[in-house]
């Protein structure tokens, strides 16, 4: 935000504040401005960072809901520009048109005409003009209510497209409780969307969505978080669902066996490379349905991922499992570890001064294990050692780099 080179934290809060804390570069996060905006009845429910009026700094838009009902008044969204050194000024005046009452805000340019417009659950986004973000009716939007979105590329045709995760059916929840379905509009080319393709014709609650390439095949599939909720007129899945993308517009829901099956109530997700060895991982944040209690969970992709489902301990097997080799591998050991770039084939891990290869495998459609054995040496309890596997491609390029394993050896 500040332009310093490292990430700075902007809180939203739904009772109508927002709070832009800047981090210094020594792990601290420091609060530097705040601003409470007069919303009266309404929420503050959301915000997006993006540089809005092309002066390459992030500006912030806010939408605010004032819930299920017609407002009457509609209450108003936001727009503070940053002035580039992390603090905001108000520029709401830049919005014309009719406010969105909504849940969640996506910045893209729908366009594709040089810079950012605004999408929102309200049934409205807000299309850029370079001096004002002028609000127009978003139809196809009006069966969001509660719901989560984001833009992004899903059929390969420059475009920005529209995932929706949705909670509710409606402007508001139906009398039962139950949900909406899960969506995905395609771009028309024109900065305006398709009438939808549902993900899943079953009502649910989500509570955010992600999208990223979890299945390697070169296109985004989509993540719903969903919360879940039973009795009382609720039915509705707890489990967080994958969509795979199949590359003619249509997706397939993941399988129990290539997705875990949480019953945890999720209230966010995350898709990134947590592991580093290129592929992406899946994060949840969630609030246990039965105990209240909260806690995370870390799905680790085994695309390309090397594991060890033991210790390695003094005088026994210490096994290697590799998956997604199916072109072959190659198994390496280090004494030493580093975090060396090697595109395209991802980050190396160990160091190459004391790099071993401990075997090289054939190709399989499989995971592949091989067995070390640990000498019975004591002095070599406490010592660390560190693995990574070279999964080759179909051709040279293609080869990538695992996960970096990290194991001390124990004693008996």
């Amino acid at each position: 935000l500040d332009a310093d080179g490292d990430v700075d934290v902007v809180l939203v809060d739904r009772a109508g504040a927002f709070h832009v804390l800047r981090n210094p570069g020594d792990g601290n996060l420091w609060p530097v401005f705040s601003q409470w905006l007069n919303l009266g009845a309404a929420a503050l429910e959301a915000g997006a960072l993006g540089d809005i009026d092309g002066d390459n700094d992030l500006d912030l838009m806010l939408v605010t809901w004032r819930g299920g009902m017609p407002p009457p008044p509609v209450p108003p969204d936001a727009l503070w520009l940053n002035t580039g050194n992390g603090t905001f000024v108000d520029a709401s005046q830049r919005l014309t048109g009719t406010p969105s009452n909504a849940t969640d805000v996506a910045l893209g340019d729908i366009d594709n005409d040089g810079d950012l417009d605004v999408v929102t659950t309200g049934g409205v986004l807000y299309r850029n003009t370079g001096t004002a973000l002028v609000s127009e009716p978003f139809h196809i939007l009006y069966n969001l209510g509660e719901s989560h979105i984001v833009l992004a590329h899903l059929d390969g045709d420059g475009y920005l497209d529209l995932a929706a995760g949705n909670a509710c059916r409606g402007r508001g929840c139906a009398p039962s409780g139950a949900g909406g379905w899960d969506v995905v509009h395609f771009n028309d080319g024109r900065g305006g969307f398709d009438s939808g393709t549902v993900l899943l014709q079953q009502s649910s609650m989500a509570t955010s969505v992600a999208v990223g390439d979890v299945d390697g095949d070169g296109d985004n599939d989509v993540l719903i978080g969903h919360v879940g909720a039973r009795g009382s007129g609720h039915d509705n899945p707890a489990e967080n669902t994958l969509f795979l993308n199949q590359g003619d517009r249509t997706f397939r829901k993941a399988t129990i066996d290539e997705f875990p099956f949480d019953l945890d109530a999720t209230v966010a997700v995350i898709l990134a490379d947590i592991d580093g060895d290129t592929d992406i991982d899946f994060v949840a944040c969630n609030e246990a349905l039965s105990t209240g209690a909260r806690r995370g969970k870390v799905h680790v992709n085994v695309l390309q991922h090397l594991w060890a489902p033991a210790f390695a301990r003094l005088g026994r097997n210490f096994p290697l499992v590799v998956y997604g080799a199916r072109h072959g591998a190659e198994v390496w050991a280090s004494a030493g570890a580093v975090r060396i770039p090697v595109p395209p084939f991802g980050l190396l891990g160990l160091d190459p001064a004391s790099l071993v290869t401990l075997k090289r495998l054939p190709g399989s459609s499989g995971p592949m294990q091989i067995d070390l054995n640990v000498p019975n040496d004591p002095a070599l309890a406490g010592g660390v050692l560190y693995f990574q596997a070279l999964l080759f491609g179909a051709s040279p390029q293609a080869a990538r780099l695992s996960n970096r394993l990290t194991h001390t050896v124990h004693p008996h």
